[in-house]
């Protein structure tokens, strides 16, 4: 298991001291160190041989040691691939789970295949929006300080916020309960989940406590899924909400790819225009013939674009 660095050769004491304190235990680490060509830079390489949690933990201790120099750039880190590695399998189950429990809690409706099938083509991020963003209460609390004339403390806007209940998508299916793990950390669940999949480099304290979350989040999925953790009462307003909140993102996507699609058509009315205005200028040595079909063919890309 490996970390790889390059660093300013004049930094090389010091990162051997600071690996020193890390340590302790005088695990067996081997450094390896190039010097790379017409520069100021050495490759410098730590090591430990062995594939597992004790060994990541040590090297990602004395990677967060060394990057305390914002002059040291990491070229890979083998301890954090380890938790990602550890991690993926609790997050994929996750986002299976999440999903399957959406899927279930709209079976008893009329259109229950159209959410479904609309659900699957959402990501992650835009299913927590829909579950935990009341945007009634968004929108009430924007229009309550635009329509305050005076400057706002901090303490008369959370005043305001503690006093007006939020009613997320996710409350309406479940009873609020104080040890709702997901409702309490989707956010910190969100960046998690996009930092292991994106292959980002993660510590051990990152990797502990994504673990410890993860495996709370499925046990107490499995728990809603197995009992169905759904009141008859609140499937009804979850549906009626989830339809809303479905036909609001279509909407949405609507409205965004033709407003995409007329500034498309603005950009390439732009193109034609320098395409004449050159043809004007450069006619003497450049061939119009070619610059007519240049400009066919911005047609032609406009009118597949439309489709």
């Amino acid at each position: 298991m490996k970390l790889e660095y390059l660093i300013h050769k004049e930094k090389l004491s010091i990162c051997n001291s600071r690996i020193d304190t890390v340590n302790k235990k005088k695990k067996m680490i081997k450094y390896n160190q190039k010097i790379i060509p017409n520069t100021e830079l050495l490759y410098f390489c730590i090591e430990i041989v062995g594939d597992n949690k004790d060994n990541a933990r040590i090297l990602s201790e004395i990677n967060d040691i060394l990057l305390e120099d914002d002059e040291i750039i990491v070229v890979s880190n083998e301890a954090s691939e380890y938790f990602n590695k550890t991690l993926f399998p609790l997050i994929n189950a996750f986002e299976r789970k999440l999903r399957k429990l959406l899927y279930l809690a709209t079976a008893d409706n009329t259109n229950y295949k159209d959410k479904i099938q609309m659900l699957e083509k959402k990501d992650l991020g835009t299913i927590f929006g829909m579950l935990f963003v009341d945007e009634k209460f968004t929108q009430d609390t924007l229009k309550w300080m635009n329509s305050n004339k005076h400057l706002m403390s901090k303490e008369e806007i959370l005043k305001y916020i503690k006093d007006h209940d939020e009613e997320s998508l996710w409350s309406e299916l479940f009873s609020k309960s104080d040890d709702d793990i997901l409702k309490e950390n989707y956010m910190l669940v969100k960046t998690i989940r996009n930092d292991v999949m994106h292959a980002h480099n993660i510590n051990y304290e990152t990797y502990s406590i994504a673990k410890k979350l993860f495996e709370q989040l499925n046990e107490q999925l499995d728990n809603q899924i197995d009992n169905c953790g759904i009141v008859e009462s609140r499937k009804n307003q979850f549906n009626i909400t989830l339809s809303e909140k479905l036909n609001q993102q279509y909407n949405l996507n609507m409205d965004f790819g033709f407003n995409n699609l007329i500034e498309l058509k603005d950009e390439l009315d732009d193109i034609n225009k320098h395409i004449y205005q050159l043809s004007r200028e450069l006619k003497s040595v450049v061939d119009l013939d070619f610059l007519k079909k240049l400009n066919d063919n911005q047609e032609k890309l406009y009118e597949e674009l439309k489709r």
